[in-house]
């Protein structure tokens, strides 16, 4: 009798053991799968980034110049994070509450423009 109660703790045991190295191996997959995707998202994302300068929009005020229009301005202070010079002019005449095409010599304007320095 003694014989058979120790074979049946063995064979117990033995499906214990069995459960515990399953859920081992079962954790460390786990841990592995969120280390690799952490990894792989880490790489996309350096792969994505940008590598020009950020750039930052400021405002200046100049004076219109005789014979001087907002295209000859837009041609001055235009860049490529205005969508167009149509879209920079219309916003010169926003910022200026403008509400014609032509502006006198003399007149004052509050431009805005893009740099790459911070001021």
């Amino acid at each position: 009798m003694k014989n058979r109660r120790n074979y049946g703790n063995k064979r117990y045991t033995s499906y214990g053991n069995k459960l515990k190295r399953n859920a081992a191996l079962m954790v460390f997959t786990l841990c592995t799968a969120i280390a690799l995707s952490f990894t792989f998202f880490t790489l996309a994302t350096k792969a994505q980034e940008n590598k020009q300068p950020v750039r930052y929009k400021y405002f200046t005020q100049i004076e219109v110049g005789y014979g001087e229009s907002l295209m000859d301005i837009a041609d001055r202070f235009y860049s490529p994070e205005f969508n167009s010079k149509a879209s920079y002019i219309q916003e010169v005449r926003n910022i200026n509450s403008l509400y014609q095409q032509e502006v006198a010599p003399g007149t004052f304007l509050i431009v805005p423009y893009y740099d790459i320095s911070v001021k």
